[in-house]
């Protein structure tokens, strides 16, 4: 799902109000929380870099994510964390992705929760990761 952080980027762009350049690089990461659209990542989300966790940076181009369809995109190739988990780690919910200033742009709940342990290497396959924009349009009479 897109926050609403990364839509007022999107919607003051495409209304001409403000320039947005999307980042070269972006950083998908997993929570242990629920994440919500707001765009701020939850204080203790994600695995504490003890465990051996650290995003994933991510080129932000066309070798890396499919073409957009029906509001959706998905990887194009494997992404996998950059290291082994050194200690359990809890219970991965949702995957994310943010911005360079560490803002959350889209985040998803995951299909079937991960549970990071000790000697554990996290990838995701092309394809197993998407992200989609929602569309709940408000009309006033």
């Amino acid at each position: 799902m897109i926050t609403k952080y990364q839509a007022n980027l999107e919607n003051n762009h495409v209304r001409g109000i403000t320039n947005y350049t999307p980042p070269i690089y972006t950083y998908i990461g997993l929570s242990t929380v629920t994440i919500d659209d707001s765009g701020i990542l939850p204080e203790n989300a994600e695995p504490d870099a003890s465990t051996g966790y650290a995003r994933i940076r991510v080129r932000n181009n066309s070798e890396t994510w499919n073409d957009s369809a029906n509001g959706v995109i998905s990887n194009k190739i494997r992404l996998e964390f950059p290291n082994e988990f050194t200690s359990n780690a809890g219970i991965a919910r949702y995957i994310f992705e943010l911005d360079e200033s560490g803002k959350v742009m889209y985040y998803s709940e995951l299909t079937q929760e991960i549970t990071l342990y000790q000697g554990m290497n996290v990838f995701f396959a092309e394809g197993d990761i998407t992200f989609e924009r929602t569309n709940q349009a408000t009309v006033s009479s």
